[in-house]
């Protein structure tokens, strides 16, 4: 099962709001608000996503065109 198959079965909603939450960690991170374990989460969150982008964009299923 690839990463790509295992993000699309979470919701929109699910993603949007865990990309929300990497997005104030990394933030937080950088006015170092955070303990490094929360910056180590927010890469490796970012890097899954980033990966599921490449893997729809370049090697997986092409979205229908309206």
């Amino acid at each position: 099962m690839s990463v790509h198959t295992i993000l699309n079965q979470l919701g929109d909603n699910v993603k949007h709001f865990a990309d929300g939450i990497a997005a104030a960690a990394a933030f937080g991170t950088l006015l170092q608000f955070l303990p490094p374990l929360a910056s180590l989460l927010t890469i490796v969150w970012m890097s899954l996503r980033i990966y599921d982008w490449f893997e729809a964009r370049f090697l997986g299923e092409r979205l229908p065109k309206d």
